[in-house]
């Protein structure tokens, strides 16, 4: 996968209801400074 040596990310392949569930959480917390930890701690 060339996305890991660029260090970029990737689409992980989610159905339409767990997508949405999972964007609407994002939206919720998004003013909170949740997403920027979750964008910090990778994949630890």
């Amino acid at each position: 996968n060339p996305a890991s040596f660029l260090h970029a990310y990737t689409c992980l392949p989610l159905a339409y209801s767990t997508r949405q569930a999972a964007g609407a959480i994002l939206q919720d917390v998004a003013d909170s400074g949740v997403l920027f930890a979750i964008l910090m701690c990778k994949h630890k």
